[in-house]
């Protein structure tokens, strides 16, 4: 009978030790885990701001663009209409 509580309380023990070593290891896992999620989300917030960034100079290059196409159908039809002014002054005078 003492041999048999001997054994109960080693078996216990062991149990008990292992236990233990299950927790840290679910601890250190979730630890792990945790670190993996935090740099995944750092990395997606440096993806998401390189591409909004790209996108910014994208919108900034295409407004020049088209404020210089602008520009160059302005100095067009300014001179268009001075071209028709003068045509029609000269036009006017013979």
């Amino acid at each position: 009978m003492v041999k048999a509580k001997k054994l109960a309380e080693q078996y216990e023990q062991e149990l008990a030790e292992t236990r233990k070593k299950s927790q840290a290891i679910i601890v250190a896992a979730q630890a792990e885990a945790q670190k993996i999620a935090a740099t995944k989300v750092a990395e997606a917030q440096q993806e998401a701001q390189g591409k909004r960034e790209q996108a910014a100079q994208e919108i900034e290059q295409q407004k020049q663009t088209a404020l210089q196409q602008l520009e160059e159908q302005v100095d067009s039809l300014s001179r268009q209409i001075i071209e028709k002014l003068l045509w029609t002054r000269i036009g006017a005078d013979r």
